[in-house]
């Protein structure tokens, strides 16, 4: 699955917090970003991790 960006419709919703476009096989959808897994080694990793967190914790 490849997340493009933020969704620019909806942005933060009330209950799913932070939602991200994907796609995955020619298919997009959109997904919120507390759910989404992210390899270790991925660049933002550590920021998707913090915000997951948070949003778990806070909510």
């Amino acid at each position: 699955m490849n997340c493009i960006r933020l969704d620019q419709e909806v942005r933060i919703h009330e209950f799913y917090g932070i939602l991200v476009e994907c796609s995955h096989k020619g298919k997009k959808a959109i997904i919120p970003l507390a759910d989404i897994g992210v390899n270790e080694e991925h660049a933002n990793f550590s920021l998707i991790e913090l915000y997951q967190d948070w949003f778990w914790s806070y909510r």
